[in-house]
């Protein structure tokens, strides 16, 4: 059973009470509040089943938008501003590519649509700092600092849910916003269970669950960040967007981080060197080539019994009786007959 303990919240206002209550950009700079529609602008709603959501929108002074949200719901694109009239034209859904009319007062910002059914949504301005900062990559939004970020949290949360609580693993996953949900693993000896923090740039959720099939190897606190890594890879040949990463410790290697960007495959690094591993640090291929080799040897051996190599009285002979012996020890009948291809078997 996992139980959310926490729901969207900005985890900032969790780390440092100083940071809510104004507006951050990426680097940290404190934007005064913009006239017009562009900069941060969020809403919370709950659908028809009565769950919760939180989107926050980024309309950008550069004609770029992107919308942080659960799922599917994330998006980013373009946006034109004519009259009363907003142009979004996403660049990962196109059924997202809408005109949408606004109006802004001391409320927020309203945006509507009339067709093919009346919309509205109401937007305030969004006034809380990131949940962390980022850094410009292969055109996304690379979350940095992350073994700040890791032992930031767990001071913030963790160490009051569980002090014997140790850090696991990060992972990142590339989301339709261009940014990435960062989660964050914790895993208490004494309880064993779990505390898992998934976060985007805006959005936070975290859950406690059964830890007895989790992992428990914790992660050391100096561990290298993500983009010195990416670089490593870069000059390796792994080039592009990132879409997934996890760093984690195992056995002997230590701690390391497991990308995977557009090439084919992925790499391995270790977090403690930065050294390129060309090992199978998760022992999953050599259990996976153990898995069929058992599973070959069986099935050679229920061939041995069935099936009859050659004629004679020799191999075959001995073949057919076992088979025989097999059959009759099983309670069936064991009829024999020939064929131009000598004497054969059956049981019935």
């Amino acid at each position: 059973m996992v139980k959310i303990i926490l729901g969207f919240v900005s985890l900032a206002c969790l780390l440092l009470t100083s940071a809510c209550g104004r507006s951050e950009t990426a680097g940290g700079e404190t934007q005064a509040a913009a006239q017009g529609p562009a900069g941060r602008w969020e809403r919370r709603y709950q659908d028809d089943v009565g769950q919760p959501y939180h989107e926050v929108l980024d309309l950008r002074a550069d004609g770029t938008y992107v919308k942080d949200a659960p799922g599917w719901i994330a998006d980013r694109g373009h946006y034109l501003i004519e009259d009363n009239v907003i142009a979004f034209r996403s660049d990962v859904n196109q059924r997202a590519s809408r005109d949408m009319h606004f109006r802004i007062d001391k409320d927020g910002l309203t945006l509507s649509v009339s067709v093919p059914f009346p919309l509205s949504e109401p937007w305030t301005r969004a006034t809380f700092a990131p949940n962390f900062h980022t850094v410009a990559h292969a055109g996304r939004a690379l979350p940095q600092s992350l073994p700040t970020l890791m032992m930031s949290a767990y001071a913030a949360l963790v160490v009051e849910w569980h002090e014997d609580a140790v850090p696991t693993s990060i992972s990142l996953q590339e989301l339709q916003s261009g940014g990435y949900e960062v989660t964050l693993r914790f895993f208490s000896p004494s309880s064993k269970e779990e505390y898992v923090i998934r976060m985007t740039e805006n959005l936070v959720k975290t859950s406690i669950g059964d830890g007895s099939r989790s992992l428990q190897s914790p992660l050391p606190p100096d561990f290298m960040d993500l983009l010195p890594v990416l670089d490593l890879a870069s000059r390796d040949g792994f080039t592009g967007a990132l879409k997934k990463a996890d760093v984690r410790t195992y056995g002997k290697f230590g701690p390391v981080w497991m990308i995977h960007t557009g090439a084919p495959t992925g790499a391995s690094y270790s977090a403690a060197n930065g050294a390129r591993i060309r090992e199978d640090v998760t022992g999953y291929i050599a259990q996976y080539n153990a898995d069929w080799a058992a599973a070959g040897k069986m099935l050679r051996k229920a061939l041995e019994q069935r099936v009859p190599e050659k004629t004679g009285d020799s191999a075959f002979s001995r073949g057919l009786k076992n088979s025989e012996s097999s059959c009759r020890a099983a309670g069936g009948m064991w009829t024999k007959g020939n064929s131009s291809h000598g004497t054969f078997g059956q049981c019935q």
